[in-house]
C-alpha cells in the first residue's frame, strides 16, 4: 500500500483537502436543526443554442438541456445517463434554463426515484435514477474534514520549527492559487455565456473565452508551478527529520 508523504498529508489535512481522489470539498450548510435534505444527480448541464436544437433532435418549442458532464459513480451515471444526452423532462415536467436547474434537482427526494426523459441518438428514452442525498454527503465530508484538521494539528506539532514555517508559506501560495483559479472560472463562465448570447455555439464560445483569458491562464499556470516547486523540499519530510 502506497503511503502519502507526510508533508502532503499534513498540507491536505490543514487546507481541508480530501485525501481520497474524486471527493469534493463540501459547501457550507445550515445548522443541523435547519437542514432540509437536498438531492443531487452528479451531472453538468448546458443550454442549447436555438440554431443547434434541431441537430440534437429537439422539436420546435421542446425544452432540452445538453448533458455535458456525468459523474459515472453518481446517481445519474448509475442510472444510465451519458455525456451527450439531451435531458428533456424530469418526472414528466419539462426542464427549464440551466441556471434554474440546481434548485430543481435539489428539490427531488433523496433515495426515491426520479424519471429522466432524454434524447439519445434522436430516440427518446426514460431512465430511472435514485437521487443521492446531498445534505448527508456534505455532513459526512464536513466530519471528515474536521477529523483531518485535528490530525493536521497533531502532526504539525511534531514538525521542527523551520518546516512549520515552510508549510505556512506553502499554505499561502495554495490560497493564492485557489482564489485565482476560482476567479478565472467565474470569468470564463461569464464570457462563455456572453458569447453564446451573441449566437456562438457552446464549443465556439468556450474556445473564444479560453483565448480571451490566455494571459490569466498562463499566470495561473506559473503560480501552480511555483507551488509545486515549493512542495519539493517538503515531500520527503517526516517528523523529526533534518
Amino acid at each position: 500500500m502506497n503511503r502519502m508523504p507526510f508533508a502532503w498529508m499534513l498540507l491536505a489535512a490543514t487546507l481541508g483537502v480530501p485525501l481520497q481522489a474524486g471527493e469534493e470539498k463540501p459547501e457550507a450548510s445550515p445548522k443541523a436543526a435547519e437542514v432540509k435534505e437536498q438531492a443531487y444527480l452528479g451531472i453538468g448541464l448546458s443550454d442549447i443554442d436555438e440554431e443547434d436544437r434541431a441537430d440534437h433532435g429537439l422539436k420546435e418549442g421542446q425544452a432540452g438541456l445538453f448533458v455535458r458532464e456525468v459523474n459515472e459513480g453518481g446517481p445519474a451515471g448509475k442510472g444510465g445517463l451519458k455525456t451527450g444526452d439531451i435531458l428533456t423532462l424530469i418526472d414528466g415536467t419539462p426542464v427549464s434554463a440551466q441556471k434554474d436547474m440546481r434548485k430543481r434537482i435539489q428539490g427531488l427526494r433523496p433515495g426515491g426515484e426520479a424519471k429522466l426523459t432524454i434524447l439519445r441518438d434522436g430516440k427518446e428514452q426514460v431512465l430511472t435514477v435514485v437521487p443521492g442525498n446531498a445534505t448527508k454527503l456534505r455532513q459526512e465530508q464536513q466530519a471528515q474534514m474536521k477529523q483531518q484538521q485535528e490530525q493536521s494539528e497533531k502532526m504539525e506539532a511534531m514538525l521542527p520549527p523551520e518546516m512549520r514555517e515552510k508549510l505556512k508559506a506553502l499554505r499561502e501560495k495554495v490560497k493564492v492559487v485557489e482564489n485565482k483559479s476560482k476567479a478565472l472560472s467565474e470569468k470564463r463562465e461569464i464570457l462563455r455565456k456572453q458569447y453564446t448570447d451573441q449566437g456562438l455555439s457552446e464549443e465556439a464560445a468556450e474556445a473564444r473565452a479560453e483565448k480571451d483569458l490566455e494571459p490569466e491562464i498562463a499566470e495561473l499556470q506559473k503560480l501552480q508551478e511555483e507551488m509545486q516547486s515549493a512542495v519539493g523540499p517538503l515531500q520527503s519530510g517526516e517528523p523529526g527529520s533534518p
